[in-house]
């Protein structure tokens, strides 16, 4: 049971770590397009639909390697404070989008 929380919290470890540096990749590109309108939106819904599959398969991972319901439990709330705090980091891409 240890082991494979560990292995648990190593993948979601590793994913958290990826996901934390979308957003700079992200930054670089959006200031590169600042000329066309279209290329940032389509850039941004890219990086969102990116960003949920990486959170998703994150999540598979975790339950996958639950062994309890309280560790599956875990995963779910992991992916769903992961999943809102993307969906704030992309609002906020949008919103500098509109100015």
């Amino acid at each position: 049971m240890r082991k494979a929380l560990g292995v648990m919290l190593a993948a979601i470890a590793t994913i958290s770590a990826s996901l934390a540096v979308a957003p700079v990749v992200g930054a670089v590109e959006e200031a590169a397009k600042k000329q066309d309108p279209f290329a940032d939106m389509k850039q941004i819904k890219l990086d969102a639909t990116q960003g949920r599959i990486a959170i998703l398969q994150a999540s598979v991972s975790c339950i996958t390697a639950a062994t309890n319901h309280e560790q599956a439990k875990l995963c779910e709330e992991k992916e769903r404070g992961d999943m809102e705090a993307f969906q704030q980091r992309i609002k906020g891409r949008w919103e500098a989008l509109k100015k």
